[in-house]
């Protein structure tokens, strides 16, 4: 029971923490998938590279501070969690 417990709260805390990028990566490819169609002439793949690493790294420093937020609580409690796994997996 407690497994499943610390697992989802694992769960949870990877999600907070990826939200960002995973929006940001998706507007992205949604702003290629335009100027593709909009410019089929133009190369999106050679410039695609280069912007989304630009893009990414912008938005992972503007999100470290969410990430301290989100992060504290479940650090703080991981020693407690894991000992109460292993006692689970001890059966005691």
């Amino acid at each position: 029971e407690k497994i499943i417990g610390v697992s989802g709260e694992c769960f949870k805390v990877a999600l907070q923490v990826s939200a960002p990028m995973v929006v940001t990566s998706f507007g992205i490819n949604m702003v290629y998938a335009i100027f593709a169609r909009a410019l089929p002439q133009m190369n999106i793949l050679v410039i695609s590279f280069s912007i989304s690493a630009f893009v990414g790294f912008f938005v992972m420093f503007l999100s470290l501070g969410q990430f301290h937020d989100v992060a504290v609580t479940p650090f703080s409690r991981l020693g407690l969690n894991l000992t109460d796994v292993m006692r689970g997996f001890s059966g005691k």
